[in-house]
């Protein structure tokens, strides 16, 4: 059964957004989409999060960003 809920986030920054399905284990991670953005995860997805050359600053920037989003696992 699919799940019907789905959550959300924003960026600012230039990221790439992976999903795989919830549970998952390994490299079965998949590119979902890029940022800046505004993203919906379907439910029945984990969400990781890739950024590039940042600093310290620009880290703690992103966290704040997503730090909302209870299916971000990576």
């Amino acid at each position: 059964m699919v799940s019907e809920t789905s959550y959300s986030f924003s960026s600012t920054l230039p990221i790439q957004v992976l999903v795989r399905a919830a549970g998952g284990e390994g490299d079965e991670w998949k590119e979902f989409d890029r940022g800046p953005g505004y993203f919906h995860i379907p439910g029945e997805l984990e969400v990781g999060v890739r950024a590039k050359t940042i600093d310290d600053a620009i880290l703690k920037h992103l966290v704040d960003e997503i730090a909302g989003c209870p299916v971000l696992v990576s």
